[in-house]
Parts: C-alpha cells; structure tokens; sequence
C-alpha cells in the first residue's frame, strides 16, 4: 500500500472561516457522479494541518432509487481482483464473493450479479474510509463490470 503525506500550509495573515475541500476524482469519470469532499480541513493562522492519503479503496451498493440508508456497510476492495454483487432470494444487494471478470492490477471493481430480480445499482467508493464519490447507474440494463470500476491515480 503506498501512503502520501499531504501537508496544507495557511499564509494568511487574518482569520477566516473559510475552510479547505480536498476532493479526489477517479481517472475515468462520468457526468453524473456525485463528488463528496474527501477532507475538510481548517489551518489556523500560519500553521498547517496534514492527512495521508493511501491507496485504501472501499465501496458500498444500493439499489437505484434506494434512500440512503439502503447501502451497505463499506467493503475493502483488493486491486485487481473484483468482488461480486448478488441479491439472493429478492433481498437487497451484498458485496462478496470473487468475480470472475478480469480489471487490471491498478483497478478495484464490483460485478453487478443482481439476477434475482436484475437490479440497477447505485455504487459509493471510499479512500481511506472517506467517501470520495457516488455513481447512480441509471441504464435500463444491470451495469456492466465496466460501469463498476474506479482506478484511482
């Protein structure tokens, strides 16, 4: 796992409340993901405040159209090896289990197998346990391994 320290440095010379959004974008990304600001940070005067940054990548499903809480609890993610989505029985979505589609060794990556009834998902990727974006996939059709995928660089 590689860990990059991220120092924020203040210089300026009066008070504010203004505060810093680090935000993180996926290599490819698509008009309708929603972007969360990955760290919020707020210096004070002259000093700075640091995070690290690791290549911690989790995700959570729903179904499209869920409320919030309908996602999952967050999974870990291993490069290069996807994991399934299933929903045995018309229960909701749940992470688990290899798939057998093949992503590159840069690539995390969610096989939609929602059969049961086919499922539109709507997926939340994490670094570092912060959510960075939310990805509605809105096709008429299951997504298709390609539509689950973040690489992150």
């Amino acid at each position: 796992m590689t860990t990059t320290t991220i120092h924020v440095h203040n210089n300026v010379d009066q008070r504010t409340s203004n505060k810093i959004l680090l935000f993180l974008q996926p290599v490819a990304v698509s008009d309708n993901y929603l972007f969360s600001a990955w760290q919020v940070l707020n210096p004070g005067l002259h000093s700075y405040q640091s995070c690290e940054l690791s290549t911690s990548i989790s995700a959570s499903v729903a179904a499209f159209s869920s409320s919030r809480g309908d996602y999952t609890d967050p999974v870990a993610l291993a490069y290069g090896q996807p994991l399934l989505v299933t929903n045995q029985d018309e229960q909701g979505p749940t992470i688990g289990g290899d798939s057998s589609f093949s992503i590159t060794p840069d690539e995390v990556g969610l096989d939609n197998e929602c059969i049961s009834p086919a499922t539109n998902l709507s997926v939340t990727w994490y670094v570092n346990g912060n959510k960075v974006v939310e990805k509605p996939i809105t096709q008429s059709r299951p997504p298709l391994i390609r539509d689950l995928i973040a690489r992150f660089s």
